[in-house]
């Protein structure tokens, strides 16, 4: 099984072997040669590897775009205040107009 060349990049200088490169990426993203790791191992990546990280970086960018699209915009605060001084005043609205009709009825 033959790999792909790897490209003359700092990250291929950096490190010597894959099992290196992959230790890097195993402590996270604090260790700042994280990145150079990565870029190490798919310069080093198969073809049939190369296409699954095509196909998750735009299934990753198709969930985002259904959770933008999905998500509601907030109703500014302002207009939160007013809707609910509305209703407060049809409210006390109703039960004055409840209390001047059962008392004229009442009568």
């Amino acid at each position: 099984m033959a790999t792909a060349p790897v490209a003359n990049t700092a990250a291929a200088k950096e490190f010597r072997n894959v099992s290196e490169a992959i230790r890097v990426l195993r402590t996270g993203r604090k260790d700042d040669r994280w990145y150079s790791a990565a870029e190490f191992l798919i310069s080093r990546a198969t073809p049939e590897v190369t296409l699954m990280l095509d196909v998750g970086k735009e299934l990753g960018r198709k969930s985002e775009q259904a959770q933008q699209a999905g998500a509601r915009r907030p109703i500014p605060w302002k207009w939160g205040v007013v809707m609910v001084v509305l209703v407060t005043v049809a409210i006390l609205s109703g039960y004055l107009l409840a209390e001047v009709v059962g008392g004229i009825c009442a009568s």
